[in-house]
């Protein structure tokens, strides 16, 4: 059964199949039917770390590599042409001085063969590249679960409820709620390994992080919620974006005029504060920066548009709309609205990464 035979270091197995002019390799996909068996000497040593050709009916001749314990795969006995039981130690020496005389030949027609080779070597062990492939291989890990996760959320929420007057053609996305580092300006296993590591830590924080939700209003992006899975309390947000008039714009210029203070002169301006369910239902908001922040609605301006709906937890629309008369008394101040409804807006992922 046994062709040949000689030992030769693991790391070499690769060279085998030319030095030795062989058709194959042994290969755990191709020959799944060989099975692992214990080669040993005459005397019943083990034959370690060592080459063995099978010949097989197909004339073609397989390299197997057994291993520090003499294991080797070996087809099964019916599927060699002949039986053959060789001189191994007349057909190693034959082996040796065969390999010998091939890198022989090799090295006097070029003398600087060596030294490519050593270069090569340097080069697949040089600690950036080592480096830049673990980040790498890090990086395309965490995407992945990121990833994941995004599209396991939106398919268990798929859309959510706003209560607004824009009705205009918007949009949601979902995005984790963490600053990602990204800057390509940075050596790449940095910049990789930095992007790794904040999603690493967004994953170990996801209950507490939670995720974002932005809408589109006139191609501004809005935050309308920080959905989380800690805070047992319902909060909501009211969100507003409108333009100035140009009577209020004068005057915060005029006033900015004899100011110290950079005074934010832009027409289009966003307002939104987060209260809780009890602030609402009590049609009260206890808290001074909130009462600050609070965006005051205009429904007789046709460009100010606002937005209602859960803040940290997710409701259906029928339970959003138990609200809507506690919403209407604290923000819309009796204002008829008309053009006001529930629309429902399709999440969809958002990670550039």
């Amino acid at each position: 059964m046994v062709i040949a035979y000689f030992q030769i270091k693991k790391d070499k197995q690769r060279n085998i199949g030319v030095a030795l002019n062989g058709e194959a390799l042994f290969d755990k996909n191709i020959h799944r039917y060989w099975k692992k068996i214990l080669l040993v000497d005459e005397s019943g040593k083990k034959i370690k770390n060592t080459v063995v050709g099978f010949k097989l009916k197909s004339e073609k001749v397989v390299y197997s590599f057994s291993d520090k314990q003499g294991a080797i795969y070996a087809p099964e006995e019916e599927d060699y042409i002949d039986y053959y039981k060789l001189d191994i130690e007349h057909k190693k020496s034959n082996i040796i001085r065969n390999v010998i005389t091939f890198y022989s030949l090799f090295l006097a027609a070029s003398p600087l063969f060596m030294f490519p080779l050593i270069d090569y070597e340097k080069k697949l062990n040089d600690p950036i590249r080592l480096a830049r492939i673990e980040a790498s291989e890090k990086y395309n890990i965490y995407v992945e679960k990121v990833n994941k996760k995004l599209d396991s959320v939106i398919q268990d929420i798929g859309y959510i409820y706003v209560y607004t007057n824009d009705k205009s053609q918007n949009k949601a996305k979902l995005m984790i709620n963490k600053d990602v580092h990204l800057n390509s300006s940075v050596i790449d296993y940095v910049y990789f390994g930095g992007i790794a590591d904040d999603l690493e830590f967004f994953l170990a924080k996801e209950d507490s992080l939670g995720y974002k939700v932005f809408i589109n209003s006139n191609n501004n992006w809005l935050n309308t919620h920080n959905l989380n899975n800690l805070n047992d309390s319902l909060n909501f947000k009211i969100l507003s974006d409108y333009n100035l008039s140009d009577s209020v714009l004068q005057k915060i210029k005029e006033y900015n005029g004899g100011s110290i203070i950079d005074i934010d002169t832009n027409r289009h301006r966003n307002d939104g504060i987060v209260i809780s369910s009890n602030e609402l239902k009590q049609r009260r908001l206890k808290n001074n920066f909130s009462r600050l922040l609070q965006p005051h609605i205009d429904l007789s301006d046709p460009t100010y548009k606002f937005y209602f709906s859960y803040h940290n937890k997710v409701i259906s629309k029928k339970e959003l709309e138990s609200h809507l008369e506690n919403f209407n008394q604290l923000f819309l101040k009796n204002q008829e609205c008309k053009g006001c409804f529930f629309k429902k807006i399709k999440l969809v992922k958002h990670f550039s990464n």
